[in-house]
């Protein structure tokens, strides 16, 4: 019946205007009136029968000229259904949709190769690097303990016990200690900065921050410790208890709170700053990606002890004769160990990680 129905028409220019009318009336009197139900049969039968009604009425109801483009918005009607109908089609564009887990890996790897090719000239760094190691580390922690041990000092001889007396002055040796760790971490953070490796440490812009850090509590035991000597020194079988002998030790605190102050100098590390350091903008940000197209990474330095206790000697020494910086760009993660969430860094970390690292601070690979 349809292709009848198209025969007829397709000669419909040498018919009369009566041919028409009829034509009309026989496709409207002896089109069959077919009855689907609501399946994907039914609209797939659709799909294939519109272009065949469209070249069926396009005659009756469209100009000569415009019967061209009529079929050519036909064809692409049908050729549109037919892809929408082809499975494997849909499944190529989700795939294409998804990202590729590689891809995402390699989007947020970085590299030697890849710092040394975005940041062409590090030669400003490695001088201020090598200018804050080596002998100006030493000079700077000189400094800091002659101004440290030497009021103490002069208050040994007002001292009449011995055992607190050494107690005093371990604490006082275990701050400088701290001094010269904290500028070692100092030395690990540009050896590494120089090669794209941030290395991120505790948190110390808040006073609930770097009032809890390990070096503040020596001072803390050392003024009590400091306070509780001058008191025995007045009373020293604990019998008066006078108000006057409590106040003056306790005032005796004033004379050594300056222990107290350097050792925030160096324990807070991104206070002392009027603008924010390089470590403080990726923390606010959130992002530790931030500096990824400069071939930058973060890293905490709790990964690199971590690290650095697995590879080195006794000595502190590379110990497998192969060190990449790649390994600490690629093959570490970059957040907290467990292990420092339960203790903490430890009081050698940056010392043993200096060690490390400074025979390599120039590698390139």
């Amino acid at each position: 019946m349809t292709s009848v129905c198209i025969m007829y028409i397709y000669n419909r220019r040498t018919h009369t205007h009566s041919t028409h009318t009829h034509t009309r009336t026989h496709i409207r009197t002896h089109t069959p009136l077919l009855f689907f139900k609501n399946t994907r049969e039914e609209k797939l039968h659709k799909a294939r029968l519109k272009p065949i009604h469209a070249n069926m009425f396009k005659g009756l109801f469209t100009r000569p000229e415009e019967e061209e483009r009529v079929d050519r918005d036909a064809l692409r009607g049908e050729r549109i259904e037919r892809e929408s109908d082809d499975s494997p089609v849909v499944v190529v564009v989700a795939a294409a949709e998804q990202p590729d887990e590689e891809e995402k890996q390699e989007k947020t790897t970085t590299s030697i190769e890849l710092f040394l090719s975005k940041n062409k000239d590090v030669s400003a760094m490695k001088t201020e690097r090598d200018d804050q190691a080596g002998i100006m580390l030493w000079i700077n922690v000189a400094i800091f303990c002659f101004l440290l041990f030497s009021p103490i000092i002069a208050l040994i001889p007002t001292m009449s016990n011995a055992a607190f007396m050494v107690i005093e002055l371990s604490l006082i040796i275990l701050i400088g200690w701290s001094k010269i760790e904290y500028a070692h971490r100092a030395t690990v953070w540009n050896v590494c900065l120089a090669r794209g490796i941030i290395v991120d440490f505790p948190k110390t812009h808040k006073a609930t921050m770097w009032l809890r850090q390990m070096p503040m509590y020596f001072a803390y035991l050392f003024l009590f410790l400091h306070a509780f000597t001058v008191y025995l020194t007045l009373d020293p079988n604990l019998e008066k208890g006078e108000l006057s002998d409590i106040l003056q030790a306790t005032l005796s605190i004033l004379a050594v709170l300056f222990v107290l102050l350097m050792t925030k100098e160096f324990v807070v590390i991104e206070g002392a700053n009027s603008l924010l350091t390089l470590n403080m903008v990726v923390y606010l940000f959130q992002d530790e990606h931030l500096l990824r197209e400069k071939g930058f990474r973060v890293v905490h330095m709790s990964r690199l002890e971590s690290f650095v206790k697995g590879r080195s000697n006794n000595f502190g020494r590379e110990k497998t004769g192969h060190f990449s910086w790649n390994e600490i760009h690629r093959d570490i993660e970059s957040g907290e160990t467990e292990e420092y969430k339960v203790r903490g860094l430890s009081l050698i970390c940056g010392t043993r990680c200096a060690r490390f690292f400074w025979p390599f601070r120039d590698l390139d690979a």
